[in-house]
């Protein structure tokens, strides 16, 4: 396929080949089959969103925490689809919360860890009046359920509030403000 308006006419078989592939890839096939996932987010952006949690679902089967080269490589790809897919995702933060829920509930801490460090680059993104009640509405609503999910969602609040040089980030006043709201 030669142009974008192709790939739009043919984006459900795309779509399909493509989690094809990256549910049933060789681990030397799979590091081309996800920089073409991102190729594509790129190359489509708010076209892409629509099967975002489809993919999500496919990347997510991929994890194996005996392969840190694996868990390297779909999380960088997660971190493209963020960047490419940030609008979309900001409006739908709700549903892209439920669709990554599962990677903040993982057996294994470091994939939580992962999940929740590259989950807060989309908090971060929020405009400032939107802060503390996407957290609210979003997030802390899901604490409490399941034990592997609320230390994923205490790890994601840490990497939200984490700064560079061991700081605090600029956004996490509005953060606190959304905790504290929620122990009221």
């Amino acid at each position: 396929l030669l142009s974008v308006p192709l790939i739009l006419h043919r984006r459900a078989a795309i779509f399909d080949l493509l989690c094809s592939h990256l549910t049933k890839a060789s681990t030397m096939a799979l590091k081309p089959v996800l920089e073409t996932t991102a190729a594509l987010a790129v190359d489509l952006r708010q076209e892409f969103y629509p099967e975002f949690p489809r993919v999500l679902k496919c990347l997510a089967s991929l994890l194996r925490p005996e392969d840190p080269e694996m868990l390297e490589d779909v999380f960088t790809t997660l971190c493209y689809l963020f960047k490419y897919l940030l609008r979309q995702l900001l409006a739908d933060l709700p549903g892209a919360f439920a669709s990554y829920r599962p990677l903040l509930a993982h057996d294994k801490p470091h994939v939580r860890d992962f999940a929740a460090e590259s989950f807060s680059y989309l908090l971060r993104r929020l405009p400032s009046g939107s802060v503390s009640g996407a957290v609210r509405r979003t997030v802390l609503h899901h604490a409490g359920v399941d034990a592997a999910l609320d230390e994923g969602i205490s790890c994601l609040l840490f990497h939200v509030a984490k700064g560079p040089g061991h700081r605090l980030h600029s956004r996490t006043p509005l953060l606190l403000e959304a905790l504290v709201a929620s122990l009221a």
